[in-house]
């Protein structure tokens, strides 16, 4: 009961069976909630990966390699800054209904790395791309060790005048690299 004797009642929603979803679906659905979040997306074969990074990223810090790490170790933010123009990190998982990115901190040497870069670019495994946040934390449940968080788009602010600035809080622009096979 409300205020002034005032009832209201919940609507009753349709039942929507997103657990039945194809991974071509879940595919989409996480490709379309990137896009909406200003992320851009590609597909990629894993085998097309390297090519694509050269043409595109010229001089990204692979940060799946981890002969790479070394470098940024105890290294001081501002000169963290100045080096990670672009940087790739390698998702754990994808979540199609918000197109978020799983990531931990096995995936990076400092937990910085991905919010002071100004190009952060993601890959995922087609197959990790799970249906909700639910699904998330379940893969989730009892792994998780120190820190990790969900990434989904760049970084978007708007100051007391509306206007949207990019990369306040993170990377300006994200890419996301949809991996096959």
């Amino acid at each position: 009961m409300m205020a002034g004797g005032i009832s209201h009642t919940l609507p009753q929603l349709p039942f929507t069976d997103i657990e039945s979803e194809s991974k071509e679906e879940l595919y989409e659905r996480f490709s379309q909630s990137l896009k909406t979040a200003g992320a851009r997306v590609v597909l990629l074969d894993v085998s097309e990966l390297e090519g694509y990074l050269k043409e595109k990223c010229p001089g990204v810090i692979d940060l799946r390699e981890k002969s790479v790490w070394e470098r940024y170790k105890g290294m001081k933010p501002s000169e963290m800054e100045a080096k990670a123009g672009s940087v790739l990190v390698s998702g754990k998982m994808g979540v199609a209904e918000n197109g978020a990115v799983w990531v931990d901190e096995t995936c990076f040497p400092e937990r910085l790395l991905p919010f002071i870069t100004g190009n952060l670019i993601l890959s995922v495994d087609e197959k990790k791309i799970v249906r909700d946040m639910h699904a998330a934390y379940a893969a989730i449940a009892g792994k998780l060790q120190g820190f990790g968080v969900f990434i989904s788009g760049p970084s978007k602010t708007a100051d007391i005048e509306q206007s949207l600035v990019y990369g306040a809080h993170g990377a300006i622009s994200l890419d996301v690299v949809i991996l096959r096979g």
